[in-house]
Order: structure tokens, then sequence, then C-alpha cells
């Protein structure tokens, strides 16, 4: 939320190549900053956008690129590598229950640790080498920077035309709301059925499979619901002070 002091800018996607970034601190709008380059594109999709190079004071540009770099290491190492740890501990206890075999308990088990132990360094390397301000990817929309000095902002929307002080970041919807309110409901339905008949089938073998089905799909229920709330965002005008 955007204070007196500070403010949140949004920047249309199809004018991150064209910025005229003035030479002011995103963090407290010093002169001479450093100059770190992040991406713009979200996850590993649409990676042909150019990257956006943005001033941080000399204290925060090393923790401004250590993000950048960590953030890439997830995507493309660490994410992947959590989730094969994960599927191979439940192909592996599948396997077990059918073989009777008692080793694959202790894999089972080691895996599962394995990928507690790089979820709790992930985290913790989120912690350290978070910054603020930093560019939020908001879809194909464009890119959201919260907490920016006010007068850093006013400089900013001073030379871009097409740069916003907003209150809130944009919602971003590949689709219509009515599309996401569909599928919301939908999955309610489907996961509500699968609930039921997992309560009334004996076959224990089935549970353990459809309680993360089921998890998935209210997951997604909630996550579509969320999608299809009106926002007030398009209402609100743009202050250029």
């Amino acid at each position: 939320m955007a204070t007196d002091t500070q403010a949140n800018l949004f920047i249309p996607m199809t004018f991150v190549g064209t910025l005229s970034v003035p030479a002011l601190a995103l963090t407290d709008g010093s002169a001479e900053p450093e100059w770190v380059g992040f991406p713009t594109s979200c996850g590993l999709l649409h990676t042909r956008r150019p990257p956006l190079s943005l001033p941080y004071d000399a204290a925060t540009a090393p923790t401004a690129r250590q993000f950048v770099r960590f953030r890439r290491m997830r995507q493309l190492l660490l994410v992947p590598v959590f989730t094969l740890l994960i599927i191979a501990g439940f192909v592996i206890g599948q396997l077990e229950e059918t073989t009777n075999n008692t080793s694959s308990n202790t894999i089972q088990t080691i895996l599962y640790l394995t990928a507690g132990a790089l979820g709790w360094w992930v985290a913790r390397m989120e912690k350290r080498t978070s910054v603020r301000p930093r560019p939020e990817p908001i879809g194909r929309l464009g890119i959201y920077i919260s907490g920016v000095p006010a007068g850093v902002a006013q400089e900013w929307v001073h030379r871009n035309s097409a740069v916003q002080i907003v209150s809130q970041p944009p919602p971003w919807r590949r689709f219509s709301a009515r599309t996401y309110a569909l599928f919301s409901t939908l999955t309610a339905v489907a996961g509500a059925g699968l609930l039921i008949l997992v309560t009334t089938d004996r076959n224990e073998g089935i549970h353990v499979i459809a309680f993360m089905a089921i998890l998935a799909l209210f997951a997604m229920t909630i996550a579509a619901a969320h999608r299809a709330l009106p926002s007030s965002f398009g209402r609100r005008g743009r202050n250029r002070g």
C-alpha cells in the first residue's frame, strides 16, 4: 500500500524496453546508484522479454544481484529437484505396498527428509536474499514495483508517460472472470465427488492418491475463485501528484 513517503509503480509490459529510468536509487533515492538487471518474465515463460535494469544504492545492490541469481537457480534447478524427490518418495511408497519390500521405507524416508531439508534451505535463502523494492511481473500486463520513495516515483512518472502510480497491483487474468467461476465450480464438484467416493470405498490402496487429488482439486477451486473476484484496480485513476 502506498504511503505519503512511498509509492507503488506499475509499468505496462509493452513499454519496459523503452523506459527512461532515472538514476536515483529505488531504496533511498540516492544519486550515483549501482544498476542491477532483473528478468521481466514469469518463471521460464516469455524469456525473450527484455530485462529491466534498476538502480540501487551501493549497500543494497549486491543483495539484489544475489536475489536475481538465486531466483534463477530456484526455477531451473531447485524446484525440479524438490519435485522429483517428492514424486520418487511417493512412487517408492506405493511400490512398498505392492512388493512388501521393507527397505523401500528407509529410502522413502531419506527422500522425504532430503526434500524437507532442501525446502528449508530454499526458504532461508529467500529470506537472506530478499530485497525491496524489486520488480514483480504481473503476467503479460506489466511490472509492479512497490515501496518506492515518493520523490523517485514522481520522477519515473515524469520521464515515462506510460508509468502509473497505483495503490495495488492489477489483477492478472488469462481468462474471463466467468470462466474462472465455472472452473472453480467444476473443481469443487469433482473434489466433493471424489471425497464421497473415497469415504465409501474400502480399497485403502487408492486412498493416498485420491487424498492428494482431493487436495489439488480444492486448491484449484480456491485459486480459480480468487481469480473470479472483481477488482477495483481498473477504476483507480493515475496519481501524478
